[in-house]
Parts: C-alpha cells; sequence; structure tokens
C-alpha cells in the first residue's frame, strides 16, 4: 500500500484501535502514519524500521483520517476495530474489592495493578527484535485491552540489528514476566524500550543495556522511557548504558519501583550535547509515586530527579516516597527536589570514587519543594568525609542544598512531619537494614549477570566509577542462550507440564486451567507458578 495518500473513513462516534503495520526492515525511510493530526510509526532518522503498533482513538465528528507522509514509508495494513473492551488509555483497570496484589511482596502506589491477570499468555521463542516470536512481536498485538501474560521460552540478548529502531508499546493489561526465562534470564540491548498511553503493567526480572553500539552518530537515547502510563510496577529490574538518562518518566498514574538497580548511565559517549552521564527522572507527575528498595549507582547526576522543577506541570497533592534506597558515586549532582511533596525516609547515601567530595544529600529545585528527611544514614569508606557522614546523619535536613534561584531555603524545604501514605505506606527498614537487603537482592537478582555483580561489590567495596562505553567495564555477558524443549509446556498455557503433573487440580492438556484460582487467593493458577519462580530471588 503506498504511504503516502489519504484516507477518511466515516463510522459512528467512539472508541476505537486502529491497529498498524509499518515500514520494511529491509528499506530506509522516515516517518510513519498521521492519525487524526498525531503522528505513529518511525520517528527516528531515515533508517529501515518495521513496526506493530495499536493507536487508541476516540471519534466525536464521525469520520477518521489516516494521511500517509513523506519519507516512502510502506503502510502494510490498517485495521480499525471497535474498542468494546476498553482500550489502552489514561484509564486504570478497577482493582478488585480485596486489592490484590499485583503479586506478593509488591509495595506502594502502583502495588493494585492486576497486569495480564485472567487473559492469554504469549510464548517468546526467539531473541529477534521483531516478527513472530519475538518479544516485540508479543507486546505490540495486543488489542482491545485483552489481559496478557508474557513467558519466555528462550533466555539471552535480545538484541537490535542495524537500523532497527525503539522496541515501542502501548498496551493495557500485560505482565512482562521475565522470571520465566530459562538460562541466565533476558537482556534487552541497542534500542531504548519505550512505552506509552498504557495501564496496568507489570514487567518484572529484565535486564535493559542499551550500549553505545547499532546507533546514530549523534544518538540519544534514554535505556526507557514511559509517558502517560496508568497503573505501574516495575520490579527487579537492572538499567544501564543509556545515551541520555537509563530511566525517564512523565505523566504516569499510579507508579512503583522497587528492587531495582539503575547505574553506569555512559558519560561521554554519543550524546550531541555532550557528557551526559544522567541516572533518571520522574518529572511531570500526575499521581503519587513509590521508589523502594533500589540501587542508584554512578551517573554524574539525577539520582534521581523527583518531580518537575515547575509546579504546574506536576498535579497537586502529589507524594513522591523515596525509601529504603542505596544511592552511591554520584558525580556533579545527586538527588533532585522539584516542585511536589517527598518522602526521604531511611535510605543510604554513599559517595564514591566520582563523587569528588560533593555531599549534598538533596539539590533543591523550586520553592514548591517541600520535604520529610528522617532517618537517612550517610555512609563513606572516604576518611576525609567521615565528619559530613556524621553530621549530615544526624541532622539530614543540613544535607538539602539551595543553589537554585527560587529553590527556597530550609523554613519552605522542611515538612514538619512525613506526608501520609495510608494503604499505600511500606514496612519500615533502617537505612542500614535497606542497605544489605538491596545489594543482595536488587535487579534480575534471580541469576545476576557479570555487570550487576559488579555493580553490588563496588557499592561494598567503595570501587566503581563513571564510564564512557560498556566497554570500559567488558561489556555484555556472552553466555549461550537456552531454549526450552518443545514439550516442556506442552499446552502453552505458561506453566510447565511437570508443574501441572504435580497438582491434581491442573492439566498439562487444559489452557484454561491457568485462569482458574484452586485455592481461592486471588491470583490464578498461572500466576502461583510465576509467583513462586520469582521466590527463588528472596524477595
Amino acid at each position: 500500500m503506498a504511504a503516502r495518500r489519504t484516507w477518511e473513513i466515516e463510522l459512528p462516534n467512539g472508541d476505537y484501535l486502529v491497529n498498524l503495520m509499518l515500514g520494511d526492515p529491509r528499506y530506509a525511510a522516515d516517518k510513519g502514519i498521521r492519525i487524526e493530526d498525531r503522528l505513529h510509526g518511525h520517528e527516528d532518522p531515515k533508517a529501515p524500521f518495521h513496526v506493530l503498533e495499536s493507536v487508541p482513538v476516540e471519534l466525536s465528528d464521525g469520520r477518521l483520517t489516516l494521511e500517509g507522509v513523506k519519507g516512502n514509508c510502506p503502510v502494510c495494513f490498517i485495521e480499525i476495530v471497535p474498542a468494546k473492551e476498553g482500550f489502552p488509555k489514561r484509564k486504570l483497570a478497577k482493582p478488585s474489592k480485596a486489592k490484590q496484589l499485583a503479586f506478593p511482596g509488591a509495595e506502594g502506589f502502583g502495588k493494585f495493578v492486576s497486569g495480564g491477570r485472567g487473559g492469554d499468555v504469549y510464548h517468546v521463542t526467539n531473541l529477534n527484535w521483531t516478527g513472530p516470536g519475538s518479544l516485540a512481536w508479543g507486546v505490540q498485538s495486543i488489542y482491545g485491552g485483552h489481559p496478557r501474560t508474557v513467558v519466555f521460552d528462550v533466555s539471552g540478548h535480545i538484541s537490535a540489528r542495524p537500523g532497527d529502531g525503539p522496541l515501542r508499546f502501548n498496551a493495557a493489561n500485560l505482565t512482562i514476566a521475565g522470571q520465566t526465562a530459562p538460562g541466565n534470564g533476558i537482556t534487552i540491548r541497542d534500542q531504548p524500550v519505550i512505552a506509552t498511553h498504557s495501564s496496568n503493567l507489570i514487567l518484572r526480572y529484565l535486564r535493559l543495556r542499551l550500549g553505545d553500539e547499532k546507533k546514530g552518530e549523534k544518538s540519544a537515547p534514554d535505556t526507557m522511557t514511559m509517558e502517560d502510563c496508568d497503573g505501574v510496577i516495575l520490579d527487579h529490574l537492572s538499567l544501564s548504558w543509556s545515551i541520555d538518562g537509563l530511566l525517564d518518566t512523565r505523566r504516569m498514574g499510579p507508579f512503583t519501583v522497587q528492587w531495582c538497580v539503575f547505574a553506569e548511565p555512559l558519560n561521554h559517549s554519543l550524546h550531541p550535547k555532550g557528557s551526559h552521564g544522567y541516572l533518571m527522572s520522574f518529572r511531570s507527575l500526575d499521581h503519587s509515586l513509590s521508589i523502594h528498595h533500589n540501587l542508584f549507582s554512578s551517573g554524574t547526576t539525577r539520582h534521581p530527579t523527583l518531580g518537575d522543577s515547575t509546579a504546574e506541570l506536576n498535579a497537586p497533592g502529589v507524594i513522591c516516597d523515596f525509601r529504603n534506597n542505596v544511592v552511591y558515586n554520584w558525580g556533579g549532582g545527586n538527588l533532585k527536589a522539584g516542585a511536589t511533596r517527598i518522602n526521604l525516609v531511611n535510605n543510604v547515601f554513599r559517595p564514591g570514587s566520582s563523587s569528588r567530595g560533593k555531599t549534598a544529600l538533596i539539590a533543591v529545585q523550586a520553592p514548591e519543594s517541600q520535604a520529610w528527611l528522617h532517618g537517612n544514614v550517610w555512609n563513606s569508606h572516604l576518611e576525609e568525609l567521615t565528619a559530613d557522614c556524621v553530621r549530615l546523619t544526624a541532622d539530614n535536613h543540613l544535607g538539602a542544598h539551595y543553589k537554585y534561584a527560587n529553590g527556597g531555603d530550609r523554613s519552605t524545604f522542611e515538612a514538619g512531619r512525613e506526608f501520609g501514605l495510608g494503604e499505600f505506606s511500606i514496612p519500615d527498614e533502617t537505612a542500614m537494614e535497606a542497605f544489605e537487603t538491596v545489594l543482595q537482592h536488587a535487579g534480575a537478582s534471580l541469576s545476576r549477570d557479570a555487570a550487576d555483580s559488579r555493580m553490588t561489590r563496588n557499592v561494598r567495596a567503595g570501587k566503581g566509577r563513571i564510564i564512557d562505553s560498556q566497554k570500559d567495564v567488558g561489556g555484555w555477558d556472552e553466555k549461550p542462550s537456552v531454549i526450552r524443549p518443545a514439550d516442556f509446556d506442552t499446552d502453552q498455557d505458561g506453566m510447565p507440564d511437570a508443574w501441572e503433573k504435580a497438582r491434581s487440580h491442573l492439566d498439562p492438556n487444559n489452557p484454561d486451567d491457568r485462569n482458574g484460582d484452586e485455592n481461592g487467593d486471588g491470583y490464578t493458577n498461572l500466576e502461583e507458578y510465576l509467583n513462586a519462580l520469582a521466590t527463588r530471588s528472596g524477595r
């Protein structure tokens, strides 16, 4: 189908999904297709690409307009379907009356998302960047908001080819269960993961290690970007080696980031602005978020940034709950406080060799910033910082730094008490208790790769540095890929035959039993298996 033409289709008003397949991986092309004046598809400089995308549309004038744009972008197919079951716009799936946790151990504002519970199962059977059996195909082919759980029959690196674009998706009711991968698990590399206009997401036990290969000379991607997503929990992820930031989010709904490792963004790399080893940012806050039991290590700044510095871009009443994290080896700047309310509780801040004597605990960016700082420990192996460590641990607010114009002062910044979290409170753990549990269990820890093992050792030993390329630290693990045998899961319900045969209520030849709930605890039989796999990590 030719790219440069316009389609006008008369339809009853309502919600629709426009399902598109664009591009050809063999040929270079520019931008994709415009739907109701909004561009979709390829957004990078001219390069070969192939993408399957599902676009939600709210039609109010009885006419749907689609326009192919310049750049010789082939349109393989267009499918328009009524969104009878809802679609991935900014609506959070309603939790059950019992407010079922996403999984045992889910905490914070994102703990009640349900992901793919009760839906179908998609098996990742290869490490291709695109095409049937790939991870991209599994997350891009969800129509109508139907729940889906993605499981892995293969381990290894999902590696982009030269000319491939980002792994993009906009989906509702999705679980990506990285804990199901055999061998040493799954690593996504070379191109970023970008989630937009998605809701009710569970992502667990994945490594996203971007690196500086297979990109344009002035490329500047984050390792992961999430925008306009509602109801998300990220659990046991490992992100590293970004060109810009490791994780950048905007306009997120209820959101939890827990038990993750964020480390080693690349500093002097491909970014057109030069030095750019930024860790992560949570900006344009639409809802409160929980950030707990994570490791943040070896970036120049944004360890992380909490909220936009412009008050109008953050919803009123939002709380950033930042507790029980380990923050290590920042360069020119540490944690940044935007124009929002922050709990900064029971974290460990540990300067490293790249910290250059910097002891600012939190950089206050706006007069609307307010924070409750309590129980944070300043811990250093550097003798010259010992006195500062004692002083800041005794009075955390001495670590606030008011260098920004109109950034307020202690009288405006210091909250009189902790901002209440209600049912989203997280059990208390001291800073030094969290130091141990984070270093033991954070990241894709079911089978730690060499990078995570090295990063956690560095925190204990006070070693490591800000890097410019993944080659500086050995690059990616090159472990052999493992593929499940064909008879591992005969009925393809996500549960192995051996697991089902050991349980009288399950049948390895009946795929429908995955969505039963034999013990009545609110988790499906498939989720019971997924949760059992995750307990092997100890958290």
